[in-house]
C-alpha cells in the first residue's frame, strides 16, 4: 500500500495475476469433479495443470509475504501431489474442496485489496486447510 492506502502498482498486478489464475483453475476444477462421478479417468495432465497453478500463486504470494495464500496453495499442492504421485484418487469430494479452495482464495485476495494484507480471515484459512489435509 502506498501513504494514501492505494495498492501500489506491483500489489495491483499481482492481484490481477492471481484472479486470472483463479478463473483459469476453476473450469479444470469442475472438469475434474465431473469425471471424478463418472466411469472416466481422471486426466493427470488436467491435475498437473492445476497443480501448476497453484503452485504459480503461491510462488508470487510468497514475493509479497502474502503467508496466508502461501499457507493456503501450499496444503491444496499437497493433496494435488497425492493424486500426481498415485497415492491416492480424486474423488468429488476432493474437487469440492478445492473448489472451495478457490472462494477462500478470493476472499484473501479481495482483503489485499482492500486492507493490503491477507490477514484476518484465520478462520476460513484454517477451515479450508484442515479440509485439504
Amino acid at each position: 500500500m502506498t501513504n494514501d492506502g492505494a495498492l501500489d502498482e506491483l500489489t495491483s498486478s499481482f492481484l490481477a495475476e492471481a484472479r486470472e489464475m483463479l478463473d483459469e483453475v476453476e473450469p479444470y476444477l469442475i472438469e475434474l469433479g465431473q469425471v471424478s462421478t463418472g466411469e472416466g479417468a481422471i486426466d493427470p495432465e488436467t491435475v498437473n495443470l492445476v497443480f501448476r497453478l497453484f503452485h504459480s500463486l503461491k510462488g508470487s504470494a510468497g514475493f509479497f509475504q502474502f503467508s496466508s495464500i502461501v499457507g493456503v496453495t501450499h496444503v491444496a499442492e499437497t493433496l494435488l501431489e497425492l493424486f500426481r504421485s498415485g497415492k491416492a484418487q480424486m474423488g468429488v469430494r476432493h474437487t469440492d474442496v478445492l473448489c472451495r479452495t478457490c472462494d477462500v482464495l478470493g476472499l484473501l485476495l479481495d482483503r489485499i485489496e482492500a486492507v493490503g494484507s491477507d490477514t484476518g480471515l484465520q478462520d476460513r484459512v484454517e477451515g479450508i486447510s484442515k479440509e485439504l489435509l
